[in-house]
């Protein structure tokens, strides 16, 4: 649609903009410093991109779902009263499996999963709450033997624990039963564990030392609910997004190879596009911003608009060389017909995805900060890196 489109533009009006373009002397300037100083801007690059990689090692895969929401928004509200009156929303569902029928029944059993409780409940600042069925059976046996606390034990028989849990069956209403805490065969005992631990970090570290622990007591246990399935799908999209970027930049220099038939100019036109990317994760890890299914997306699509700007100026210079044979027209050529088209286009990308900073969903905002300044730096090695890796010495205009 466009060629036509401009073919029945008026005459004047493409004189106009052909003069225009002429007038650009901030971007012949721009190049005739390129062309000056194109050693000290390698070397600058090759210093900040080496900070930046060092910087972007040392980001962390985490997430809190809570700190999504703003401050103020009824969901974060309904949270911490939740959390104040409830002891909170988060922790962890664990199944405990005693390996035969009526198992949860053996004293030996309870007392080997009451002492893993206990252990795990030492770290008081981080577990607030185990609902389990030690505790009904711990004060039934109370209540029935003397109502003395001496008596909040685990009975020493298998069968005053069976009649115990028969009998708080007898006293639940019809149609309830134990089911919340062990299993129908009396198989497998399960409990809720209840937390104050708020980022992925933090639960899986916590998650890997309670199966530390119950391998101490020997205790077979498999683990469940919100948070293990939350942290294994922030973990699979973050890996999935590192291989497919890798892929991704793999598969986009084999074409940039296939068009120019060029081995170290395929090479050199994808670091304006990575370097970007090593900047924008700089700073995340400078502004404390973690690796999630929200950031992780950035790369993908910046990427994406980078490789565009790097092809069309690459195609534009090597066309400008071949016609002028001279590196330093051929680059002022080239930042005059397609310099400010990259610069426009740049301007709006980041004008459009940095309108998301209003967002009040942390994710969509933390996107339009990242998009944007991605985009900016990349706006930036494509118009002072990429001519400067692109010729290899400067050269004087016949």
């Amino acid at each position: 649609i466009l060629p036509p489109l401009l073919l029945i533009m008026p005459e004047s009006w493409s004189k106009q903009k052909i003069k225009e373009e002429k007038k650009n002397d901030y971007l012949i300037h721009l190049s005739d410093f390129i062309l000056k100083f194109r050693s000290s801007i390698i070397l600058f690059f090759v210093i900040i991109s080496s900070i930046s990689i060092y910087l972007s090692t040392q980001n962390e895969v985490n997430s809190d779902p809570v700190k999504y929401f703003e401050e103020g928004t009824q969901i974060k509200k309904d949270y911490y009263l939740a959390k104040d009156h409830f002891h909170g929303l988060r922790g962890l569902d664990i199944e405990i499996d005693s390996k035969k029928p009526d198992g949860i029944k053996d004293p030996n059993f309870l007392k080997t999963v009451e002492a893993f409780f206990n252990e795990l409940l030492e770290d008081k600042e981080n577990l607030v709450q185990i609902s389990s069925v030690l505790t009904i059976i711990k004060k039934m046996n109370k209540n029935i033997t003397s109502g003395n606390d001496k008596d909040y034990i685990i009975p020493e028989s298998r069968e005053q624990i069976a009649e115990l849990l028969m009998l708080y069956s007898f006293g639940l209403p019809q149609g309830l039963g134990l089911d919340n805490y062990v299993s129908i065969d009396n198989r497998y005992l399960k409990f809720r564990l209840r937390w104050t631990l708020e980022t992925t970090k933090e639960a899986v570290k916590k998650h890997n030392y309670i199966y530390k622990i119950a391998k101490k007591y020997g205790l077979s246990i498999r683990t469940g609910g919100y948070f293990p399935i939350y942290s294994k799908v922030n973990e699979l999209v973050v890996e999935s997004f590192l291989k497919s970027m890798t892929m991704a930049i793999i598969f986009v220099s084999f074409i940039i190879l296939l068009v120019f038939r060029d081995i170290k100019l395929s090479l050199l036109a994808m670091l304006p596009n990575v370097l970007p990317l090593t900047m924008g994760a700089a700073f995340m890890s400078i502004n404390n911003i973690y690796i999630d299914i929200g950031t992780s997306i950035v790369s993908a699509i910046c990427l994406g608009i980078a490789v565009d700007d790097t092809i069309h100026f690459i195609t534009h210079f090597q066309l400008n060389k071949a016609k002028y044979k001279d590196s330093k027209i051929a680059l002022h050529e080239t930042f005059t017909s397609t310099g400010k088209a990259l610069i426009l286009t740049t301007v709006l990308l980041v004008v459009g995805f940095g309108s998301f900073i209003m967002a009040d969903f942390l994710p969509n905002h933390y996107f339009g900060i990242l998009c944007a300044i991605v985009l900016t730096f990349a706006l930036i090695t494509d118009l002072l890196f990429l001519p400067a890796i692109l010729i290899k010495k400067p050269t004087k205009s016949p």
